[in-house]
């Protein structure tokens, strides 16, 4: 499943009905109903705030609404296009302003999905990625050694430098074997390798 790197918007007319539609990034549930409330605080007045989203890696929470819409008109379309793009930790808002004339069910349904399928067009798509975050502890000379192989090979986050130089480094996880590998080849065996946590991101292919 991919999620999007930042927020996308745009309009879309139908029948002198406006629609405003939002793709955002959210990392948790807990964000959804903030984010809601300031796009009513942004844009006062319209007659529906229709909103779906998709949360978790493997797309687990769901959830839908037609903010007073006919049943299965505004929420579910919203959610289907994100379903069917393979998309996660994204919400979907739509936001009406009536323009007078009623759309009709078939009507509303087009117009909701395609306030949100026009804006695929903008995202910039991210997918995850898994990391394994690691300790060492090595001598100096070592040290010396292996400095321009963990630059090209690993992410360095912490390094210190006392009696040995401790180092705290994260590594894909489908790059762990080569890179432990490479270590006790270096290090005779014995890389010192200490698991301190697996973790996974979103970010750009």
């Amino acid at each position: 499943m991919y999620s999007i790197k930042e927020t996308v918007q745009g309009e879309f007319i139908a029948k002198n009905s406006k629609f405003l539609g939002f793709l955002i990034p959210v990392v948790s549930e807990d964000l959804v109903s903030e984010i809601l409330q300031k796009l009513r605080r942004d844009y006062p007045g319209a007659s529906h705030y229709c909103y779906a989203y998709i949360v978790g890696d493997t797309g687990a929470s769901q959830k839908a609404s037609d903010d007073g819409e006919p049943q299965k008109t505004a929420g579910i379309p919203l959610l289907e296009v994100l379903k069917k793009n393979g998309l996660t930790n994204v919400l979907a808002v739509s936001i009406r302003y009536f323009g007078g004339t009623l759309l009709g069910a078939s009507g509303l349904i087009r117009a909701y999905s395609k306030s949100i399928s026009s804006l695929l067009e903008l995202v910039i798509k991210t997918s995850k990625k898994e990391f394994i975050r690691y300790a060492t502890s090595i001598d100096y000379s070592t040290h010396n050694h292996l400095e321009n192989y963990f630059k090209s090979n690993v992410i360095v986050e912490k390094i210190t430098y006392l009696e040995n130089v401790d180092i705290v480094f994260s590594v894909l996880k489908v790059d762990r074997d080569s890179v432990k590998q490479h270590l006790d080849e270096v290090l005779f065996g014995n890389s010192n390798l200490t698991l301190l946590e697996e973790y996974s991101i979103y970010s750009e292919d």
